[in-house]
């Protein structure tokens, strides 16, 4: 081989150096600079809804992805016909989407495969006060930390609910709505006026299942509650005297004929209920009708629900959310999700395009929800008490509380003491709890 002259040899190991070196600084330069810092990925959402989806959602992924370039959602719409089963499914087999959207009990959190959010907050700095509290609070933490976040999508969002009012009812029977509070016996005198037996109009559907009780504060108006706190114990709560009392009021309601009847509450208004016939002049309802009320030709109005002297008065609000799989692969990815389904950018659009209730609580005054006709009576009620529903917080709630519905129905049914028939009931409802909850290591 010929020898290249050492000026060369110099030149050509000077050159070498340089090509070695420059790929680094090369990619360092380069590199293309991702939003977040995070790397391409494809991010797989689940959301329980019909098919194809809310309006709301594919356009909520399209903007995310133009926030994200880097990012694609694969947005997977899983029926809602045993939604929740089939998320602890995959949860159980380690095959659990990245991110979900949230409906389960806030125990579920406890059992270690939904990924803590308190690292995350801190990091960034989220103010968590942002959202309507402490109602977000109650609903998405778990032993003081955050393990999902509210989101403006899907239809309600931040689900204020309240007593809704047939607005052609009350003015035909000469009524004028109370704006703030008024009791339970104001209550039933309005809905014996409204009452009209020869045009089939009821004052109200309370009374004609027990889901006054379980969905509603009108049990926590009574001074009682279905559960414990923690959603543990029955006894104590669901057989107490104030309980009595007011399945005992809600029964008055339905002997004296102002309650639509049973039979015919299961079987008419389809999947909004009787309230949406225009036969029923009072109902409880929230912010996930919201497109139903609007298409209400008698016009809807909101009220709080009665209240009982001598108790405290309180708000009822729920929040759709989404949860991080603890197990994901792509969790700066989820976080990325979490954030902008949840925070101000988002919620704006959501709120003005889709009437989606965002959970945002500054865009309610910024857009002038706080003063829309309709949405002014459910964030009238922001400032009232609020309790964390009790069918969100034991995952037993739906199979154990069994028991009360069926004594419920067979007081409406038989005319029997709803007393003795509650006291069975708590008992069978814990003897299922503490088995249930005894199977959990």
């Amino acid at each position: 081989m010929k020898k290249l002259p050492v000026v060369a040899s110099v030149s050509l190991g000077a050159a070498l150096l340089t090509a070695v070196a420059a790929p680094s600084a090369w990619a360092r330069t380069a590199a293309p600079h991702y939003p977040g810092a995070i790397a391409p990925t494809t991010l797989t959402v689940w959301a329980d809804a019909p098919t194809g989806g809310y309006p709301d959602q594919q356009p909520a992924v399209a903007a995310f992805e133009k926030a994200y370039p880097q990012i694609h959602v694969n947005m997977v719409y899983v029926p809602d016909q045993g939604y929740g089963q089939k998320v602890q499914t995959a949860l159980a087999g380690n095959s659990a989407p990245d991110v979900w959207l949230y409906f389960q009990p806030v125990d579920f959190f406890g059992r270690g495969n939904i990924q803590n959010l308190t690292s995350y907050i801190k990091r960034d700095h989220l103010d968590t006060n942002q959202w309507f509290q402490p109602i977000t609070r109650l609903r998405f933490t778990y032993k003081g930390d955050y393990y999902a976040v509210p989101a403006s999508t899907g239809g309600a969002g931040m689900a204020f609910s309240g007593m809704l009012y047939n607005k052609q009812l009350f003015k035909q029977a000469g009524i004028t709505a109370p704006t703030g509070d008024y009791t339970i016996d104001q209550f039933a005198a309005m809905a014996k006026k409204l009452t009209d037996s020869k045009k089939v109009i009821y004052g109200t559907d309370i009374g004609a299942t027990q889901a006054y009780a379980f969905y509603s504060q009108l049990a926590w108006n009574f001074g009682t509650d279905v559960t414990s706190p923690d959603g543990r114990k029955f006894t104590g709560y669901m057989n107490s005297a104030n309980m009595k009392r007011a399945l005992n009021w809600m029964i008055g309601l339905q002997k004296s004929g102002v309650a639509i009847p049973p039979s015919i509450n299961s079987a008419v208004g389809g999947s909004f209920g009787p309230f949406y016939t225009g036969h029923v002049a009072m109902a409880f309802d929230g912010l996930w009708d919201l497109q139903q009320m609007r298409k209400a030709s008698f016009g809807v109005g909101v009220m709080r629900l009665p209240s009982v002297p001598g108790h405290t008065s309180y708000a009822w609000a729920d929040s759709i959310g989404y949860a991080m799989w603890a197990k994901s692969t792509h969790k700066d990815a989820a976080w990325a999700w979490l954030t902008f389904i949840s925070g101000p950018a988002w919620g704006r659009v959501a709120a003005s395009k889709y009437s989606i209730a965002t959970p945002v609580q500054a865009l309610w005054p910024q857009l002038g929800l706080a003063k829309d006709e309709l949405l002014s009576g459910f964030y009238a009620q922001r400032t009232q008490s609020f309790r964390l529903p009790s069918y969100e917080r034991s995952q037993f709630f739906g199979e154990c509380a069994a028991p009360f519905t069926t004594a419920y129905s067979k007081a409406l049914r038989t005319g029997q003491d709803i007393g003795p028939l509650v006291d069975a009931a708590t008992t069978q409802g814990q003897s299922c709890l503490d088995k249930n909850y005894s199977q959990i290591k």
